[in-house]
């Protein structure tokens, strides 16, 4: 029995008092093995929780394969950015492949100065890129301007699971 169990056990009725060096080291000895049991738990804890994240992720991963496949043999409702699918409750999506274009405004604000095409750069303070002109006339004649880059997002398939009231 150890010194703490042994006081406890024979006199409940007093409050234990640290007024010796002994008991000062078997106070700092019981904080030690305290605190070494909680890294303890912690640890294996924290493992727990890390396996059952991934089961868990597993799990969701293998049903949303299978969402997939079946939403592949359903009607599909499409829209410009997506193709879906309704259940009560939740939504089976595609979203459908979309093009990012990455741009440098300063890269792109020299190759039209040095083109002449002034006309997409706006003149405040500093000068900034007209992005939504230049876009709509990147799209419609194709022409590539250094600093433009085409950043391709492939499709992918979402499980949309609206909360319940």
């Amino acid at each position: 029995m150890t010194y703490m169990e042994d006081y406890e056990v024979n006199a409940p009725e007093e409050k234990f008092i640290i007024d010796s060096d002994t008991k000062a080291l078997w106070a700092v000895r019981k904080i030690r093995e305290a605190e070494a049991e909680r890294d303890k738990l912690t640890a294996f804890y924290k493992k727990q929780i890390e396996k059952a994240t991934e089961e868990t992720r597993f799990r969701v991963d293998q049903l949303k394969a299978l969402l997939e496949d079946y939403s592949r043999t359903v009607p599909m409702k499409e829209t410009k950015t997506q193709f879906s699918y309704a259940l009560p409750g939740v939504k089976l999506v595609w979203k459908k492949q979309k093009a990012n274009i990455l741009h440098d405004d300063e890269k792109i604000i020299e190759a039209l100065k040095t083109s002449g095409k002034t006309e997409f750069i706006k003149v405040i303070t500093v000068e900034k890129l007209d992005w939504v002109g230049l876009k709509k006339r990147f799209t419609e004649d194709g022409e590539m301007v250094d600093g433009i880059s085409v950043q391709i997002e492939p499709e992918r398939f979402e499980v949309e699971i609206k909360e319940e009231a």
